[in-house]
């Protein structure tokens, strides 16, 4: 009797699991309609289109998410993170695992719109808002034109400094790079309004930040501010990057906004965009820190990422390229698998769809690493110059460490200290480490006043690749995370 009712007990506890389970997924979208006629496809690589009707309001705050699709199947993702940056401006991230295959699923809502990019097991969908409604693209990335190449730092002549010139005397950390976006006038309207431009923009960043989490890069992207430039695309990717640095109106923006980078979405033909290649100087240039990419292909392709890649020294599989800032600057790909960012396509008569990974040789994707050491790492490359393009423009506040900005060694029950030093910085900040070079945190001190030292004991396991960060409690965005692996011993 006693074993019948403990029985009974775990049958109603998996029932009520399985139903609580079954009402935190909330569906995303639902097909209404064939959308518009081949001419007006919302991508160059679509194969279909269709209309959906999305729940926006449950959907950007559910743990899962149900992801039904125009061939009957339904596949259901998982949360991993979500970013709050206003009340109608979240970003949505998460996994859909099946079989064997990781794919990623980013989501942006913001101002009543939504953008997104979703992985499945058998093909790669955009969402994109156009007007009033929104369309999920089915796409073959084969479609897509190539990157219409990296121009060498030689070839941008016009110097463009912000207000006061170069002077300053704080510094960013790397953890941040702030970008300014700029779409055109035809961009704007073939979406039909500046908040569903700016929609697609911060989803472009989003899936950059996606692929950086992957690759455990360092860094983050910020939009500091999404703009329509009054601006009519021309035949020439080349030329309209060289329009896009030297026009005044522009370099105003960036000047407000301080904004490492620009970054331009528009109608461009020929290529999926065009950047300034960072050069052989690992400190950089801010002169050379602008892009161009074309609307349909910046997130359904990922070349907005690409295309910024170039500004941070990064260069294509070594088949297509060269010039990299850092010798193992370079993509990487595996035959009939996949390609990470930087990598073309045509080195792979298998086909290879390029994923949200930049190259490192220490992540695998479906059991292949995703770079090679010393050759293929633009991960490395990424996390090496971070500092120099964080500082194209002084954000105006800051954290830098101090006795562990480098890595360090940290034994595990003894209190060490944490040291750093902050400028234009009000209100505590916290402590946190990581044992998996940034993919997941723990904090260490939850809430601690800034006055530059704190000792800390760091429990658990031990690690090899562990990194120690400080962030700011009143402007999260504020942060400082080491450059170096800390030992945990």
């Amino acid at each position: 009797m006693r074993f019948t009712a403990i029985g009974l007990l775990f049958v109603l506890f998996a029932c009520l699991t399985v139903g609580v389970n079954a009402q935190s997924q909330v569906r995303l979208f639902s097909i209404t309609e064939a959308a518009s006629p081949f001419a007006e496809r919302s991508s160059i690589a679509a194969v279909r289109e269709y209309t959906i009707s999305v729940n926006s309001g449950e959907a950007m705050m559910a743990e899962a998410l149900e992801l039904p699709m125009a061939d009957g199947k339904a596949y259901r993702a998982v949360k991993s993170e979500s970013e709050v940056r206003g009340v109608d401006d979240v970003t949505w991230r998460g996994k859909i695992n099946e079989k064997g295959f990781e794919g990623d699923v980013i989501l942006t809502f913001r101002k009543g719109h939504v953008a997104g990019l979703i992985y499945t097991p058998e093909a790669v969908f955009e969402i994109v808002p156009r007007g009033n409604h929104h369309i999920l693209v089915e796409l073959d990335q084969s479609l897509f034109p190539e990157c219409g190449g990296a121009i060498e730092p030689g070839e941008a002549t016009r110097q463009v400094t912000p207000e006061g010139g170069l002077l300053q005397t704080s510094s960013d950390s790397g953890d941040r790079i702030d970008v300014l976006v700029v779409f055109t006038t035809a961009t704007k309207n073939f979406l039909g309004g500046e908040a569903q431009a700016q929609t697609l923009s911060q989803n472009a960043i989003d899936a950059t930040n996606t692929a950086y989490i992957n690759s455990r890069v360092r860094q983050r992207v910020r939009m500091v501010d999404a703009k329509e430039w009054v601006y009519t695309e021309t035949t020439s990717a080349s030329t309209d990057l060289s329009a896009l640095r030297n026009d005044a109106g522009v370099q105003a923006l960036r000047n407000t906004a301080n904004a490492d980078l620009v970054a331009m979405i528009g109608e461009i033909a020929g290529a999926c965009g065009v950047g300034y290649l960072m050069g052989s100087n690992p400190a950089g240039n801010p002169n050379n820190g602008y892009t161009v990419t074309a609307r349909s292909c910046a997130v359904g392709n990922l070349s907005f990422a690409h295309e910024l890649g170039h500004n941070m020294g990064s260069q294509h599989n070594p088949e297509n390229g060269s010039g990299a800032t850092l010798p193992y600057g370079y993509g990487h790909y595996v035959n009939g698998v996949f390609r990470t960012v930087m990598s073309y396509s045509n080195p792979c008569p298998g086909g290879c769809t390029r994923r949200a990974y930049f190259s490192n040789p220490s992540i695998l994707f479906q059991g292949f690493p995703t770079g090679l050491d010393n050759t293929r790492d633009n991960t490395r490359a990424i996390n090496n110059t971070a500092d120099a393009i964080a500082n194209y423009r002084y954000s105006g506040s800051s954290i830098t460490l101090v006795n562990f900005a480098n890595g360090g060694s940290l034994p595990r029950g003894i209190a060490r200290p944490v040291t750093w030093k902050t400028n234009n910085l009000s209100g505590n900040v916290r402590i946190e480490i990581s044992r998996n070079e940034g993919l997941t945190w723990s904090t260490v001190v939850a809430s601690t006043p800034n006055d530059g030292s704190e000792a800390i004991a760091v429990w658990g396991a031990a690690s090899r690749r562990a990194w120690l960060r400080v962030v700011s409690l009143d402007s999260p965005t504020v942060s400082d995370t080491s450059t170096g692996a800390v030992y945990l011993r």
